[in-house]
């Protein structure tokens, strides 16, 4: 009789035992579960983000090519002397000002919420393109207060403008224009290889 206590004993202890490790799993399996659900949400937010963000680049690359453009072919007229050079005091070339905002990504970023992004390809080419965005950003504030200071100094200067000043300001916007049409394209680029481990991650799911 003792030797079967003894045994009932261990029996019961053992699935006692058995029992919390089955519950520990269990919460284990859905903690995990949950974990993947909320990064797959993330991940598609993500995904949304980046393809705003190209569209949104390919098009202001084609604004700033044309307005760069409407430049090249006024200084073109300039020189050929079909118009006056003091036209360039009435000419104001137009900055397009990128709407890029990443919120999703920015949020997380705020959040500290980042480590719920579990794979870290997909956290550094999020990174990427955030960087892209920012000098973007930078790139504009300073293209604008350049144009606004070529234009107090145009209008300030007796006129006629010499030729020297005429050079100096086209050789401003041509700078102007190649700086936001490159950070444009090389932010296509990121957001590009974003996209393809974004997807490829959403598919290997």
């Amino acid at each position: 009789p003792a030797l079967k206590i003894g045994r009932r004993i261990v029996l019961e202890g053992a699935v006692i035992v058995f029992s919390i490790l089955v519950a520990f799993a269990i919460d284990s399996w859905w903690q995990e579960r949950q974990a993947a659900d909320l990064e797959a949400q993330y991940l598609d937010a993500l995904l949304l983000d980046v393809e705003r963000t190209r569209l949104a680049s390919e098009e202001m690359t084609g604004r700033q090519e044309r307005t760069a453009e409407e430049t090249r072919a006024l200084a073109a007229r300039v020189v050929a002397g079909g118009v006056s050079s003091d036209t360039i005091a009435l000419y104001s070339p137009t900055i397009w000002v990128t709407s890029e905002s990443m919120d999703t990504y920015r949020d997380l970023v705020a959040s500290g919420g980042t480590t719920r992004i579990r794979t870290l390809e997909v956290r550094r080419v999020m990174a990427q393109v955030q960087r892209r965005v920012d000098y973007l950003h930078t790139a504009e504030a300073w293209a604008l207060d350049l144009q606004t200071s070529l234009r107090t100094a145009i209008w300030a200067a007796p006129m006629p403008i010499t030729q020297s000043q005429v050079d100096q300001v086209w050789a401003a916007y041509s700078e102007i224009d190649q700086t936001l049409i490159q950070g444009h394209r090389d932010l296509a680029a990121a957001s590009d290889t974003a996209l393809v481990v974004l997807r490829s991650e959403l598919e290997a799911r």
